[in-house]
């Protein structure tokens, strides 16, 4: 049994996915300039997949060519050293596992504060 998962295939909060022998890692795939992706022409968006589903870790998965970006992490919005989205405008939503917060509950969820210590 994986030490990792132990079998779950769940990963804990800064687990390494390449440590873990159940699930499968794939490169995520870039889109840029133009791309035809789930039905809509992107053209100046960059956006990363990974199975199928908006991901990216260290970065946004989605960054418009006016400057918004949208950081997904397994298909949901999620980010927690910061604002999930933020726009061009100014304007930011914190989000985690695709729950919109506002940013007081984002800075006192025990999520943040744990990401915060390490």
């Amino acid at each position: 049994m994986c030490n990792v998962c132990n079998g779950t295939k769940k990963i804990q909060l800064f687990t390494s996915l390449a440590d873990c022998e159940c699930v499968s890692v794939e490169p995520a795939i870039e889109y840029d300039q133009g791309s035809g992706i789930d039905g809509y022409f992107t053209r100046g968006v960059t956006m990363w997949k990974v199975k199928g589903e908006y991901h990216r870790i260290g970065g946004p998965a989605f960054v418009w060519p006016e400057g918004d970006s949208w950081w997904y992490k397994n298909g949901e919005l999620h980010r927690l050293d910061g604002p999930a989205v933020e726009r061009s405008n100014g304007d930011k939503s914190w989000y985690i596992d695709d729950e919109e917060l506002t940013e007081e509950e984002f800075q006192n969820d025990p999520r943040v504060l744990q990401a915060q210590a390490v």
